[in-house]
């Protein structure tokens, strides 16, 4: 059985997919497979996979358009491995990603996985000067069970989760649009190992930064409101933290699409409010 399986899913073609997949010929770890899912995407699967089938084990899928929720889940399906990692067409990975998140939660059965800091990089992947976590004025990532306020802190492309975990606890939600990451995080919810090293860069560029439309932003208040259901200890300072990051997430797209040309008029109707 290979020990881990990569889901990379993908709905337009773009010279960052190359880089994706280069960044998984270049891992230390060599025990896992690549399923490579096409969310009805133009270009072929299996055209993308061949010129990597010498160093990667990869298995091509197509699918019709489903979005990336239902992608993943459909990988999160079939995979046999012991392990998930799940990387965005857009982002890629430093060499020793797998290996020191797999050494991690070996080393500790509590775990169901682990997560790492990442490099923002800019369209042609040169480092935007700062870790995730210097951005986020966060000192370091943290162990544990996943919390409202570390919504800031677990990127998807920096997972790696136990197969067994997130096939008996259920993969993405399907019915959200843009909040089903944390809706994953939060509902399972998941222990995860923190690495503190910089292993994922991570993508900011225009596409990286889509619209926020009013029903994602209630998709993202309605996986807040739950967990706050779901835990009515938890405290006014982490639930302030999650709300928070809801309006500032809408705020940074506003302001994106504003840079890129998006809404012909720089406003956005969210939950009651003008922007």
């Amino acid at each position: 059985m290979t020990a881990c399986s990569v889901i990379i899913p993908y709905y337009t073609v773009s010279e960052y997919l190359a880089v994706s997949l280069e960044s998984l010929c270049n891992q230390t770890y060599r025990d896992f497979e690549v399923l490579l899912i096409s969310d009805g995407a133009p270009v072929e699967p299996e055209s993308i996979a061949k010129p990597f089938r010498s160093r990667l084990s990869i298995i091509p899928i197509a699918r019709p358009h489903a979005g990336a929720a239902s992608t993943r889940n459909y990988g999160i399906s079939i995979a046999k491995s012991k392990y998930l990692a799940f990387l965005d067409s857009d982002d890629f990975w430093a060499p020793t990603k797998l290996e020191a998140q797999i050494e991690l939660v070996e080393a500790d059965p509590k775990l169901d996985g682990a997560y790492c800091n990442a490099h923002y990089v800019d369209e042609n992947s040169n480092k935007l000067g700062k870790t995730q976590t210097q951005h986020l004025w966060v000192r370091k990532l943290e162990s544990g069970k996943v919390r409202l306020n570390w919504l800031d802190h677990i990127i998807t492309s920096s997972l790696l989760v136990k197969t067994r975990v997130v096939q008996e606890g259920g993969g993405f939600r399907e019915d959200l649009e843009i909040a089903e990451d944390w809706a994953f995080l939060l509902e399972k919810p998941l222990i995860l190992g923190a690495l503190q090293l910089p292993l994922l860069y991570y993508h900011r560029h225009q596409k990286s930064i889509g619209k926020v439309s009013s029903r994602g932003i209630q998709d993202k208040l309605e996986v807040v409101y739950s967990y706050k259901k779901a835990h009515p200890g938890v405290s006014n300072a982490e639930s302030g933290v999650g709300f928070s990051r809801v309006y500032f997430d809408a705020s940074i797209s506003l302001v994106a699409q504003r840079q890129w040309g998006g809404y012909s008029n720089g406003r956005l109707k969210v939950c009651g409010h003008l922007h």
